[in-house]
């Protein structure tokens, strides 16, 4: 059975890295029958992060962006674990480049 990914970056001030991560992300190849989201948990962040993510458009993924008003990573990953709705979670940084398998390999 094809499983359903959730894909979650947290990040704090670092529109800028993060603008280029989720360029990346369009890059990323979806196997056939897959679904994937990606989260992206602003965690306080007083730059253009919401910005950045709401303008972003990836093909593979649906993308959705949350605010997480209390400070702190594990804080942030927590809010991403309870918005997610895939049976697979994945966490990757703001400053990541994945590579086209980047899913494949990671969830299988």
């Amino acid at each position: 059975m094809a499983p359903s990914i959730s894909v979650i970056i947290c990040t704090h001030n670092r529109a800028r890295g993060l603008e280029k991560t989720l360029r990346a992300m369009d890059e990323v190849e979806l196997p056939e029958g897959w679904s994937a989201e990606l989260i992206v948990v602003d965690n306080v962040s007083t730059d253009t992060t919401a910005r950045v993510t709401q303008n972003v458009r990836i093909e593979n993924f649906t993308v959705r962006y949350l605010y997480e008003g209390k400070r702190g990573v594990n804080i942030a990953r927590n809010t991403g674990i309870a918005a997610s709705t895939g049976e697979v979670i994945l966490f990757t940084d703001d400053d990541v480049v994945p590579t086209k398998d980047w899913l494949e390999r990671m969830a299988t």
